[in-house]
């Protein structure tokens, strides 16, 4: 509506400089050249469109859930394992980690998946899920992190909701985020 009245206005003002320039143009003399008349048109129309473009431009859109998703998405840091890479034997889970935090995910994953064969009920599956979201398989991690965020005193319990709501929103389950988020 606001946009409206902004057209609203504008088509009033086109309509009253039309009209001048047509009684100018009625008036005007037989000496004076018709293309001179014609200049004050065109730059209110140039104007004109500036201010269309413009309002287009600028006029506030609301965002997309993928829009959503870019804005609020990004890995959960490590909490899970310590890692320095100074000591001269490195684990498998500190080298999963070393991955994970260098956005190497396809290896983390590798990692996390052996990991999680030794050890199946691990924290290491909330970190598991954030790899396949990074890796753009959310929907392989939608389960995993709806089973955390149902298990009460999960330690990662409230962080999973908030990535089970991004994953929503990443596979356009707006309304089902705004439930989850909403809780």
């Amino acid at each position: 509506t606001h946009f409206f009245k902004i057209y609203c206005l504008i088509a009033q003002e086109i309509k009253k400089e039309l009209q001048q320039m047509e009684n100018k143009l009625q008036g005007a003399s037989a000496t004076e050249s018709p293309a001179r008349s014609l200049r004050p048109f065109w730059l209110l129309a140039a104007a004109v469109l500036l201010i269309l473009v413009s309002l287009w431009f600028f006029y506030p859109r609301t965002p997309t859930t993928d829009d959503l998703f870019a804005m609020y998405y990004q890995p959960y840091p490590n909490e899970l394992v310590k890692v320095e890479r100074s000591t001269p034997k490195i684990s498998a889970q500190q080298q999963t980690f070393i991955h994970y935090q260098s956005e190497e995910f396809e290896a983390a994953l590798e990692g996390f998946d052996q990991w999680l064969i030794d050890s199946p009920q691990s924290d290491a599956r909330f970190y598991k899920a954030i790899t396949l979201m990074s890796l753009d398989r959310t929907t392989e991690a939608i389960p995993i992190l709806e089973s955390i965020a149902a298990q009460q005193g999960h330690r990662f319990r409230q962080a999973a909701k908030w990535y089970t709501a991004l994953a929503y929103l990443q596979t356009n389950q707006a309304a089902k985020a705004k439930v989850l988020l909403e809780q």
